[in-house]
Order: structure tokens, then sequence, then C-alpha cells
């Protein structure tokens, strides 16, 4: 069984927006089963790679990843989210560095724009410092 390369990617088809999850059971948390019927997410891993989700009873499961990467098409989503939040990475840079980057600029202007908007001691004394994990080595692109 494939084991995804982390960061994940939640990608919304209704606009430009990406979520990014440290792993499947954040992913998975934030979707809705009626959207996920629709066709409305798509879970992308850093090397492209894309989740097939589905429903069973009232719970969102992963059923299995594809086994050919789309890394130009998640590649795509990236800048077009950066662009929306007015975000630039060097695009010459090789792609495991500018899906890392991208993940941690991303995964920081969500939490910037996290409603409610709470001061920051009490958002952490609530939930704890929030950033995203250093993945190990393993978990990157070759």
């Amino acid at each position: 069984m494939y084991e995804p390369r982390f960061p994940l990617f939640v990608a919304n088809n209704e606009d430009d927006d990406l979520t990014i999850a440290p792993s499947s059971i954040f992913a998975l948390g934030d979707m809705e089963p009626p959207e996920v019927r629709d066709g409305h997410y798509l879970l992308f891993d850093a090397t492209g790679r894309q989740g097939h989700l589905a429903i069973e009873q009232f719970d969102i499961v992963l059923r299995e990843w594809t086994t050919t990467s789309d890394l130009p098409g998640l590649r795509s989503r990236i800048e077009k989210c950066l662009h929306h939040y007015r975000l630039d990475i060097d695009g010459s840079i090789n792609d495991a560095d500018y899906v890392q980057r991208a993940a941690r600029l991303i995964f920081n202007e969500n939490l910037k724009n996290q409603w409610p908007k709470w001061p920051r001691w009490l958002r952490t004394l609530m939930h704890g410092e929030q950033t995203l994990p250093d993945f190990p080595e393993e978990s990157r692109l070759e």
C-alpha cells in the first residue's frame, strides 16, 4: 500500500484555495460528506498523487492513492493559491523544495486568516502552538 508523502494538500474545486494538512485525519476532518460526494474536494500528497475519497455510511474515507503523479497539476494549483494570497516563491527551485515552501506559506496564511480572531496568547492556550511540523526526510520527494 502506498504511503503518502506529507504534507497533504486539500483543494476545493470551487476556488483557488488550498488547505494544508499534516495527516490524512486532519485532511478529511474539514470535509463535509455531501460536498465530497459531489466532487468538491481533491486531495494531493506532496508528490502530486491524488487520493480517492469516498463516503461510507456518514464517514469520509480515503480509499487509495493514484499510481501516477500529477505534480504539474498540483504545482499549478499551488501557484494559483499563492497568487490569490499575493505570495511568491522562486519557481526555479526543485519540486521537493517548492512544495515544502509553498505548504509552509499557505499554512501560515490560512492560520492568519482563521476565524475567530483570538489573541495569540489565547489561541496558544486553547490549541497549543499551531505550526506545520517538520516532516522527516523520508516523507519528502527524492
